[in-house]
């Protein structure tokens, strides 16, 4: 699922900024670098850093586009609607296992990022209820946002906070003003609220996204 929502992510951002920044070390190695005989335990060469606009040369990223030349799949391509001729650059998110070899030496710009799980505080003391997000539902990648955001799954508590509710169900969504008798204050919001936040990560304001439900 990280794998997944690294993508998103990634292409939300590279799409929608004007700047997509990519900083690296580059490193110039002496070709005597093995028979030297006054470095023996290192290895000698020259460094600096060089940093690249990515948004300069390419203005199109897509998901899950085949490498020019094998039968694999990247996570990421970037490339240029103005220049076609120009060589894509391909982007692999690596979240339990090395990218593949094949890819690695395919003879095409590729970068390997590797993707970790930093859990957000955006939802600190949110406590969310997905039963009501229906037929549209991949229920497990909305579970896996309000976790990362550091917010609460729940069902049927009297400390929710939130109810995500799919379009299908607005309908059926009936509530009482209290769960095991304590009264309850809640937003009842649709998805792409849940989506926003990630997206920008911060807590974007409810009343954009808010169902008016029949308690």
């Amino acid at each position: 699922m990280l794998h997944l929502l690294a993508k998103e992510r990634v292409q939300n951002a590279f799409l929608n900024a004007n700047f997509f920044n990519l900083d690296f070390e580059y490193r110039s190695y002496c070709p005597k670098n093995e028979q030297c005989k006054y470095v023996k335990y290192d290895d000698c060469y020259s460094s600096k850093r060089k940093h690249f606009n990515l948004k300069e040369f390419y203005d199109r990223c897509a998901q899950e586009i085949a490498y020019d030349g094998i039968k694999r799949r990247s996570d990421l391509k970037l490339y240029s609607s103005t220049f076609p001729q120009r060589p894509p650059i391909y982007i692999e998110f690596c979240v339990t296992n090395a990218s593949e070899k094949q890819k690695l030496h395919s003879r095409n710009c590729s970068i390997a990022y590797a993707a970790k799980t930093i859990r957000k505080r955006v939802f600190d003391g949110l406590v969310i209820d997905l039963t009501y997000y229906g037929e549209y539902g991949n229920v497990s990648l909305l579970s896996e946002l309000v976790i990362y955001l550091g917010g609460k799954i729940t069902r049927d508590s009297p400390d929710v906070t939130h109810f995500i509710i799919s379009q299908s169900n607005v309908k059926q969504f009936r509530r009482p003003k209290k769960i095991e008798g304590k009264l309850i204050q809640f937003f009842s919001v649709n998805s792409k609220w849940l989506f926003d936040c990630y997206f920008n990560l911060k807590r974007m304001d409810e009343g954009l996204f808010e169902y008016k439900v029949v308690l």
